[in-house]
């Protein structure tokens, strides 16, 4: 994977990636807000990443969905710099008559097993999940993967 992030003006960047543009700002004072910041990217592919996980999931099990959004709340540390996410709740909201143990296994699989951008934030921030059927709340859970571990010591150690 190659990116880069090309200066504009001000704080305002736009990034590429295999042939899509995305463009990044600051919010004022420092920027103008031409663009979500790289952190609402960064919460936006957590958003991303965990929804095509539950969808393909669903999909490959025949489940009907009539709507499906992902949303993040994400709560930062303030003060002090660097300024980090310090918890972020995923709340995955269905409408539709789809089965509530087929989502719930989805979004249990995504935050234990699939979802990459979960499994590299989880061990620097709390995920917490909330799954939503038509308004009820049906579960919810922590991101943690087991596999994780033997990754990054694979990875950081050898």
């Amino acid at each position: 994977m190659e990116t880069v992030a090309i200066w504009h003006e001000g704080m305002a960047f736009e990034g590429r990636s295999e042939g899509f543009s995305v463009p990044m700002d600051a919010t004022p004072p420092l920027g103008h807000s031409y663009g979500p910041t790289p952190k609402h990217l960064l919460a936006l592919a957590l958003a991303g990443c965990a929804g095509m996980d539950i969808i393909g999931l669903l999909k490959k099990n025949k489940q009907l969905v009539d709507r499906f959004e992902v949303w993040t709340q994400v709560l930062s540390s303030e003060g002090e710099h660097p300024i980090v996410f310090k918890s972020i709740d995923l709340y995955f909201k269905f409408q539709g008559s789809i089965d509530p143990d087929m989502a719930l296994h989805a979004a249990e699989l995504s935050q234990t097993v699939y979802s990459g951008v979960s499994a590299m934030l989880c061990p620097a921030v709390p995920i917490h999940w909330h799954l939503l059927i038509n308004g009820e709340t049906i579960g919810e859970g922590s991101a943690g993967f087991t596999k994780l571990s033997s990754v990054y010591q694979t990875t950081f150690e050898g």
